[in-house]
Formats: C-alpha cells, structure tokens, sequence
C-alpha cells in the first residue's frame, strides 16, 4: 500500500469497521499526508497504516466471527452502525465512485410472497440484510438526491451562496439475481452436520437461504458468484469503460428507471 502511495498510482485507501467500545464506525484509513481525520455523528476517520487486523475487524460478523484487536480496542463488521457507507470515499477526495452492491433487489425487480409464516432463518436474514445491505442503497440515493439538487442550483448560485458541495458521479453494478437464490441452489455443500443442526431453523429450505449467504463459503456457491459477477461486468462492459476513461455518466444515468 505504501509503496504505490509513494508512487503516485493510489491517493488513499479506507478500511471500515465498527467499535465495539464507543458504539462508532471508524474508517481506518492510509493516504497522502494531506489527508486529515474526521469526526462526525457515530462515525469518524483515523489515520492509520492498514494491516491484516484491520480486514479481520471489518469482515467479523457479530458472534459468527471473533472480533479483531485494533490499537487496544476491538472491532466487528464495518457495516455495523455504518449511517453513511459512501462518507469515507468523500472525505478521501473522491470525485468519482464505483458502487458495487450484493441486492439483486434493486437491479432485477425481484418480487417474492411468502408462502406461509416466516421460518427463523427467514427473519434472521431480513435482520442481517437490513444491516449489511440497506444503508448502502439509501446512501447512493441520497447521494444523487444531492447531486441533482447542486445541478439545478448552477454553479453561480452556489459560488454566492457559499455552497461547498460538490456533484459526485457514481456508477451503481447490483448482482443481477438476488444472492439467496443463488445459495439456496448451494445449500448442499456445508457440511451434513451443519445443515442437520440448521434444519429446524428453515435455513436450509430456499426462503431461508439468505442467511446462510453469510455463512456459505463453499466453492461451487463462491465461483457461482464469481461469474455471476463477471458476466454482469461484461453486459456493461462500454459503461465502465466509460466511467474508468473519466467520460460523463449523465446521459447512461438519464436511461435508469
């Protein structure tokens, strides 16, 4: 990390994860020095040099997983209490951002009814989802909310108002099927004591199987995702392309629904 900082080929990198202590979200972050920290509501920067115990700490699912001592304090999954996901980005300078999402809700209209009377594992995904995948969504649509508002406001308007705000293109890829049916198809890879121990819980009938997602690392499930995501990439191949080369994203965003 270091030696491209050093090399000009990267500006900053953030790692996130949250406090078990203080309750805040705290963005690890390695950058040029002229970076400063930043403290906001339950959520701050803090400058340090990015190591494997701060991964170990942003991907430590509650309970699931053993939190990661950081500095003399431990922390859990970064998208624990993490009110504004793209905030990190922004502080570092960002101009441009490249949102890669895990709902294929939003992208694929996906519709499901329940069939009967929601099984554990079915509540427990919903609660999972609600912290790990919501905030992220709700963030992009504040952010182009912004980004619309700033536009019609016109530059001059903003200069003699004192407005510091500035547009953030942003270029949303979402799986194109929901995550759950996809591990719903790969439930049979954990191992049999796992699924008899989970049985009585529904996650190992497809409605429950969005739980599991947190917890199926198994190959077939993971390469599934793996060409789930390359094919998605490549149905969009001239819009990345596009938005890498620094080309404007209005008129591909005026054609979103």
């Amino acid at each position: 990390i270091q030696e491209s900082l050093d090399q000009g080929h990267l500006r900053a990198l953030a790692i996130t994860a949250s406090a078990y202590a203080s309750g805040e979200s705290v963005s690890f972050f390695q950058g040029a020095d002229e970076l400063p920290e930043w403290i906001r509501a339950r959520r701050k920067g803090k400058r340090s040099r990015i190591g494997v115990e701060h991964l170990l700490g942003s991907a430590a699912i509650p309970i699931l997983f053993p939190a990661s001592n950081v500095d003399g304090a431990y922390y859990g999954d970064g998208a624990l209490r993490q009110l504004a996901p793209l905030s990190p980005a922004l502080h570092l300078g960002a101009t441009r951002l490249l949102v890669i999402g895990v709902s294929g809700n939003v992208s694929a209209g996906h519709q499901r009814r329940l069939s009967g009377y929601p099984s554990m594992a079915q509540v427990l995904g919903h609660v999972l989802n609600s912290v790990f995948v919501d905030t992220l969504e709700g963030d992009v649509e504040r952010l182009e909310r912004i980004n619309h508002t700033l536009s019609a406001l016109g530059e001059r308007t903003r200069r003699k108002h004192g407005i510091k705000l500035r547009e953030v293109d942003v270029l949303k890829i979402y799986p194109s099927r929901p995550i759950d049916e996809i591990a719903a198809e790969h439930i049979r890879e954990l191992p049999r004591t796992l699924r008899f121990f989970l049985r009585s819980s529904g996650a190992t009938r497809s409605p429950g199987a969005s739980a599991m997602s947190y917890l199926l690392f198994e190959p077939g499930f993971t390469n599934a995702l793996i060409e789930m995501g390359r094919k998605d990439a490549m149905a969009r191949k001239e819009e990345i392309m596009a938005f890498l080369n620094d080309q404007p994203l209005m008129e591909a965003a005026s054609e979103e629904p």
